[in-house]
């Protein structure tokens, strides 16, 4: 087959002019035989050439030149796989899984296994065989494994491993021995002072230092001033120096004296103070820990004895209430309220010697 079609056909008898000769090669086209009649490549390199019309001239090319305009490299490789850069995205023809090595799109992994709806099979569940969402719940079938990206920042949101593991342990992470008794404490004396109306914090001004840190609290006694705030407990909002601190302030400027009690500890690990909550020994107790557990999770536990001053055992009692449940003193990693239940017995209010424990 002819692999150019000739720009002048001379029939028997026509006359050759210097025109028609010209044609015969102006004139001419390239038939698709110029190259389904080349001989078949065995094998194509990157330095091999082809023919480019650029811009109306033609020009000789490699197979480099031309597969790396056109970006291949990217995606095509010469084995047939697919190659992306980081960044770059495959998009799919099809939503639907032709055969079970294809490559599957979001549409088809939402269709059939992140589910939006809530529907339940015999089972209660529809099985999957990685993870399925239910109207945000969230199923991992046995064998999974679900990996939470970081610990919990809410009191309702799943706990990793090295959240629990830090905030459990058979080993008290706190633990103090203290008395009970109002008149074994230390009083402190102090002035406050809320010059402004508004939102302004009450400023506390110890006669000796307070030894508070920020996040700890204490129940304040206001024993004088007009508009006095009300005895309450109180988290210390700042630390400005060893005999300052700040609170958060009422809606009334005011200033005159207050005080707190620190209750007598005679040894402890990792507990700064432990304070009475009161102008007497009323059983309840904030226990302000030295450094701030890294969660929630501890458990305040109290030994069931108290001993006089010679430590001989004169009483036992029902026990301690942690103040967190069920009561507007919340616990955090840096103090918790306690409470017991028979302080008033033998007129000891919880002994001239008792232990506490926190794990």
């Amino acid at each position: 087959m002819s692999q150019l079609s000739k720009g002048t056909i001379y029939a028997d008898g026509g006359e050759v002019t210097y025109s028609n000769l010209n044609a015969l090669v102006d004139n001419a086209t390239v038939l698709p035989g110029v190259i389904s009649e080349q001989p078949a490549a065995s094998s194509v390199s990157t330095t091999d050439t082809m023919l480019v019309n650029q811009s109306g001239v033609l020009r000789k090319a490699t197979v480099e030149q031309v597969k790396s305009s056109l970006s291949l490299s990217d995606y095509l490789k010469a084995d047939g796989s697919v190659s992306m850069a980081t960044g770059q995205q495959l998009t799919l023809g099809s939503t639907a899984q032709i055969a079970s090595l294809n490559a599957v799109s979001l549409g088809y992994l939402q269709a059939n296994y992140f589910k939006n709806n809530s529907y339940t099979s015999p089972g209660g569940y529809e099985r999957f065989t990685g993870i399925a969402f239910f109207t945000g719940a969230v199923v991992v079938n046995t064998g999974s494994t679900l990996v939470l990206g970081q610990d919990p920042t809410d009191s309702l949101q799943a706990a990793t491993k090295q959240y629990v593991d830090a905030g459990s342990s058979s080993t008290a992470k706190a633990r103090a021995s203290f008395s009970g008794l109002w008149s074994n404490g230390t009083l402190v004396s102090a002035l406050y002072s809320k010059p402004i109306n508004g939102s302004n914090p009450i400023t506390i001004t110890t006669v000796s230092a307070h030894g508070f840190k920020q996040d700890q609290r204490v129940y304040l006694d206001f024993t004088s001033g007009t508009a006095q705030p009300t005895d309450a407990i109180y988290t210390v909002a700042s630390v400005i120096d060893d005999t300052r601190f700040t609170v958060a302030g009422t809606t009334n400027a005011s200033s005159g004296n207050c005080q707190f009690k620190k209750a007598l500890i005679h040894s402890s690990v990792n507990v700064d103070s432990i304070i009475f909550c009161g102008t007497t020994a009323t059983g309840l107790y904030i226990c302000n820990l030295t450094n701030s557990f890294t969660n929630q999770l501890f458990i305040p536990s109290i030994t069931t004895s108290t001993q006089d001053s010679v430590g001989t055992q004169v009483a036992t009692w029902a026990g301690v209430t942690d103040m967190h449940s069920g009561s507007s003193v919340a616990r955090t990693v840096n103090s918790f309220a306690f409470s017991g239940t028979d302080f008033t017995s033998y007129n000891l209010q919880f002994g001239y010697r008792a232990g506490l424990l926190v794990f």
